[in-house]
């Protein structure tokens, strides 16, 4: 009888430790099915094709007339220009992800709303897609951040906003073009000027901007290139990579007013970190420059 006891209660205590077992090991399966799968590097080459592919299954939606094989010449273009627009966007404080939302944006459009739906067979102009995303979509993006930063500003008063910096552009862009700057740089500054007199000025929500202040502001920014020794050190602002330095590129290369102090880290593998702080000057382009050393 005793033995019996002992074998009814070595029984349930095996029986105890299984269900505990499975227990322990059901909590375990749940808590990692819980956690998300990391990602240890940002892949935005990945991430841009796979934008173009969604982008151009939207447009083979609205527009099945459209040949496959053309859709693939407008995504090599774009894929080709995205560099181009990346630097663009990167001297007015734009990221990659809004560069690569631009691109499809602009590519859209050209699809779907410009002149180019009339010949369907026929791919995008490559000179004129960098132009049209790195102009007009661009200063979208800035619209928008500005609004966002302060809603008080209606939406059409920086709509009247954007008529007034195409006006105010013929003399902008001759006062750069005597510095050695171009078009492009000169449509780049105006809109940083735009964003400033927004959201670090005076002028009332209200208010629309004074074409002669808004060429004048912009005419006294300075250029400010990046660099390092080695090449291809990353270069972050306020912990925000802005680029990564290309001395046959002078890149990366942003705006910013005269006297403005900037603080930036450049950051290269095998390297010690390197902060520096350099100052702006209006009219004029200064290096800021690593000399970094070996860890």
């Amino acid at each position: 009888m005793r033995i019996k006891n002992l074998l009814i209660a070595l029984s349930l205590l095996m029986l105890s430790l299984a269900l505990l077992s499975g227990a322990l090991a059901q909590k375990k399966g749940a808590q990692i099915k819980r956690e998300p799968p990391r990602i240890e590097m940002t892949l935005p080459k990945g991430i841009a094709l796979s934008a173009l592919s969604q982008t151009s299954a939207e447009i083979k939606k609205i527009r099945p007339e459209i040949p496959d094989k053309t859709l693939k010449a407008d995504a090599d273009i774009i894929e080709a220009t995205l560099p181009q627009i990346v630097s663009q966007f990167n001297k007015i404080g734009l990221t990659f992800d809004d560069a690569v939302w631009a691109s499809q944006r602009g590519w859209k459009t050209a699809r779907l709303n410009s002149p180019l739906k009339l010949t369907p067979q026929k791919p995008i102009d490559s000179s004129s897609f960098v132009d049209y995303v790195t102009t007009d979509v661009s200063a979208k993006i800035v619209r928008w951040q500005i609004q966002n930063e302060n809603p008080d500003i209606d939406a059409t008063v920086l709509a009247k906003d954007m008529l007034l910096i195409d006006k105010a552009q013929p003399n902008i862009v001759a006062a750069y073009e005597k510095l050695g700057w171009t078009a492009t740089d000169a449509r780049s500054a105006s809109l940083v000027a735009w964003k400033r007199a927004r959201l670090d000025s005076p002028l009332g929500p209200s208010e629309t901007i004074d074409v002669q202040s808004l060429v004048e502001s912009t005419t006294e920014m300075g250029i400010m290139v990046f660099t390092s020794e080695p090449d291809q050190a990353d270069v972050f602002i306020n912990s925000v990579k802005i680029g990564t330095t290309n001395a046959q590129k002078n890149e990366p290369l942003r705006f910013f007013v005269d006297g403005q102090k900037v603080t930036v880290r450049f950051i290269k593998a095998n390297f010690l970190p390197q902060d520096l702080d350099c100052f702006a000057k209006g009219q004029d382009t200064v290096i800021c420059k690593a000399e970094l050393k070996r860890q």
